[in-house]
């Protein structure tokens, strides 16, 4: 008996003295059985219940063939490869029912070392995994679910991953339990130039049903096509999926963009809370905001834009971002759907006010990279400059950072546009535009340049002006060439009024044409230069003191902000019927800076002669102005055509001075003077005078002497409303040669009354006159009889 317990004593040792001998084969071959070739280790210890190795490696495998090519003990081996895996220490628990099995309890592993890449197409290429997971040469069991294991435990475990924006290493610390319900804890983290990622994750699989949740998230990424880098803090995930084809979860955490240094976004900084929901079907990942969350925003100082936050909100119940995991060729890779609503938007001093509600649409293509869109509705911005409003905005923006070419679009539908003036210099109008964004180089867009079609129109769709716009968004600096094609305007029509309110109560019933061609150009402080030419042709109107017909000319306007002339302008009057029509003027016209029309230096024919703005000028907003007419080679018998008395006729030439203000739309005549040259004939007789003279015999030598009168003096004086009663006197001197031998008379005629209806009629007459020796004064007219000369 003491033998055979020496025997049996002695067998039992040498076989745990030769066990790892005994031991190595059969643990490759468990591994090769598993598809992993190129195994090698050493076996520190081995026992009844478990084994500790170091220095384990598993060579890279080429799936083709199954032959190793790495170091290790697998035929066709490559030294200089390096390892798929190393291992500094592994510790394996087992019974020996389980080995025989081809199975371990548990792997516990120290200073784990694994390789991999990331390839151009974001595949990440694991070829340990790979034969893991049933790829191509692995082995006939494949899968993690079929590992001859029930947990692993990892310390200090790190992924080493080959990418397109350099290397990143992946460090993992846990375990994971592979019995009949998976469960997985494990602290993450990622450590690169493109993305940084820690995190406690823990995951657990009953049947089909899979749930995860990480906790502690703190994640920064920089990739290339992003112009800064995206930060998580304080970031959670939590997910439920009855399977690996879809399942639903939330994402939540602070999230941080930061500008990357030398780019060119003028948004320095953006901040805000996270709380997305996530579902996941069939390969397609969405998102969706369960409320709005606002998103604070930093600007660079040195650039224009300005916008405090941004209200990010789900539109209309819509997912907010849809992932598509491995998109195929022309497949977007994700789209993000939402409504922003922006507070306090500005752009420099040009622009500022409430930006539009944007219900934005933003894609990954396959082939063309980031495509982002955006429809806009509402809103309401103001031009300081300018003194305009933009509100009720209807449109799309659509933007291709990372293109050159036409990098975006800004189709504008409706921007209803009024002035903000006390006095407003046009009506409200609506305009639309079809603009193009030209990146200026790759990755330039933000540079660019915004060029295309402009329109403007009234309210009620009748078009004004087309035009053409370009604004480069670097330098802030821009351009708007318009004109308006041909303006009809007609009393049942359009009226300027309508375009101008300042014109209301000026003038009324306009008929005629117009156009004009101008042109805007700003830089980020305002309008820095603008323009224009206005053609008139045949333009007829109806003023406080006059009506006009026949306006046409060529305005030069060296600039719209303010209104201004390039000085005087030279334009033609047809008519001018202040009561007597006075036709084929001209005169210069000259715009302010205030937005007074001053018109000066005009000049009509009139009666043979001329009709001159001497002094003074016509200001179209002054309460109050005084100007001087003077009257030049007026034909004495062109002017009484003119009247249209019957029986009144002359000869002669005429002239003087004609003092008028123009006070509250009314024109006054203030003590007018026309004097003729001597020498000339008066004729005046009709029946009214006829039946006059036979009631008095100083009214009979009156009339007589006016049948045939040759004046040394005729002169005339006029004073009071053009409009109203008007004060007229009228002197005489001289004689008819057929009358008491040429005996002297001197008449001097005063009336008073609506002077130029009169005239109009017809109707001025003398009353009956008694005359006696000397002087009478008698029904307003004063006869003078004078003694004859030497």
């Amino acid at each position: 008996m003491f033998v055979f317990l020496l025997v049996i004593g002695a067998a039992i040792g040498a076989a745990l003295v030769y066990l790892p001998v005994l031991a190595r084969p059969v643990i490759v071959q468990l591994a090769e059985n598993a598809g992993i070739a190129g195994v090698d280790f050493t076996i520190d210890s081995i026992g009844w219940r478990e084994a500790s190795l170091t220095g384990l490696t598993l060579a890279a495998t080429d799936t083709d063939t199954g032959t190793g090519t790495g170091t290790g003990t697998g035929t066709g081996t490559d030294e200089s490869a390096p390892p798929d895996l190393t291992v500094g220490a592994a510790r394996v628990t087992y019974d020996v029912a389980g080995l025989l099995r081809g199975r371990a309890d548990r792997l516990v592993l120290e200073g784990v070392r694994l390789a991999g890449e990331v390839t151009e197409d974001g595949t990440v290429h694991l070829p340990l995994v790979s034969r893991f997971s049933g790829g191509e040469g692995a082995g006939a069991s494949g899968g993690f679910a079929d590992l001859p294991l029930d947990g692993i435990e990892v310390t200090d475990a790190q992924l080493a991953l080959a990418t397109p924006e350099g290397p990143h290493v992946v460090t993992v610390d846990g375990m994971l339990d592979l019995s009949t319900h998976p469960r997985a804890e494990l602290t993450l983290g990622v450590a690169g130039d493109a993305v940084s990622l820690s995190g406690d994750i823990t995951a657990g699989m009953s049947g089909q049903w899979i749930k995860l949740t990480a906790d502690a998230l703190e994640a920064e990424i920089g990739l290339p096509g992003l112009p800064g880098r995206l930060a998580l803090a304080k970031g959670a995930i939590a997910l439920e999926a009855p399977g690996l084809e879809g399942g639903t979860g939330t994402l939540s955490g602070d999230l941080r963009f930061v500008r990357r240094d030398g780019d060119d976004l003028p948004l320095r900084e953006a901040s805000g809370r996270l709380d997305i929901g996530m579902t996941y079907d069939q390969g397609l990942l969405r998102l969706a905001l369960p409320a709005c969350s606002r998103v604070d925003l930093v600007w660079d100082g040195a650039q224009p834009i300005r916008a405090k936050s941004i209200d990010l909100c789900a539109d209309g119940g819509r997912d907010v971002a849809g992932l598509r995991l491995g998109p195929a060729a022309g497949e977007p890779a994700w789209t993000a759907r939402a409504l922003a609503e922006v507070e306090g938007f500005s752009y420099g001093t040009l622009v500022t006010g409430q930006m539009p509600d944007l219900a934005i649409d933003a894609r990954q293509d396959a082939d063309r990279g980031l495509v982002v869109s955006a429809d806009m509705s509402g809103g309401k911005l103001q031009l300081p400059g300018q003194g305009i409003e933009l509100a009720g905005l209807r449109g799309r923006v659509t933007l291709a950072p990372g293109h050159a070419g036409e990098a975006g679009r800004l189709d504008l539908t409706r921007a209803d546009m009024r002035d903000l003036q006390a006095a407003p210099r046009f009506a409200p109008v609506v305009a639309s535009a079809d603009l193009s964004l030209d990146a200026l180089g790759e990755d330039g867009w933000t540079n660019g340049r915004i060029s295309g079609p402009v329109r403007v129109a009234l309210p009620a769709g009748q078009s004004l002006a087309r035009g053409t716009v370009t604004h480069d968004l670097g330098s802030g600096r821009g351009r708007l060439s318009f004109g308006t094609g041909t303006l009809l305007f007609s009393e049942k029509g359009m009226q300027p009024q309508a375009l101008a309110p300042v014109l209301r109560g000026v003038v009324a019933a306009v008929n005629g044409q117009a156009s004009v061609d101008g042109s805007l150009s700003w830089t980020r402080n305002g309008v820095s230069a603008s323009g224009a030419t206005v053609e008139m042709e045949g333009l007829g109107l109806q003023a406080s003191a006059a009506r006009f017909e026949g306006i046409s000319g060529t305005l030069e306007f060296s600039s719209l902000v303010p209104v201004r002339t390039k000085g005087p302008q030279a334009i033609a009057i047809g008519v001018v019927d202040p009561g007597v029509p006075i036709t084929g003027g001209v005169a210069l016209v000259t715009v302010g800076d205030n937005g007074d029309v001053v018109i000066e230096n005009a000049q009509w024919p009139f009666a043979g002669g001329q009709l001159v703005l001497t002094s003074g000028a016509l200001n179209t907003r002054a309460s109050v102005q005084h100007a001087e007419l003077a009257a030049l080679q007026v034909n004495l018998a062109t002017l009484l055509t003119l009247i249209d008395m019957d029986g009144l006729s002359g000869e002669g030439t005429l002239g003087g001075r004609v003092p008028i203000e123009i006070r509250d739309g009314t024109v006054f005549i203030t003590k007018a003077r026309l004097a003729a040259e001597p020498g000339g004939v008066l004729r005046y007789s009709s029946a009214g005078t006829d039946a006059a003279a036979e009631r008095s015999e100083g009214a009979n030598i009156a009339f007589k002497a006016l049948e045939n009168f040759r004046f040394e003096v005729l002169s005339v004086e006029l004073d009071g409303p053009m409009d109203g009663d008007l004060a007229l006197t009228v002197e005489l001197k001289g004689a008819n040669p057929e009358l008491l031998e040429g005996y002297p008379v001197h008449l001097t005629i005063r009336t008073e009354g609506a002077f130029l209806e009169l005239l109009r009629r017809g109707t001025v007459g003398f009353r009956a006159l008694d005359v006696v020796r000397g002087t009478d004064q008698t029904g307003g007219v004063t006869i003078e009889r004078v003694p004859p000369g030497p």
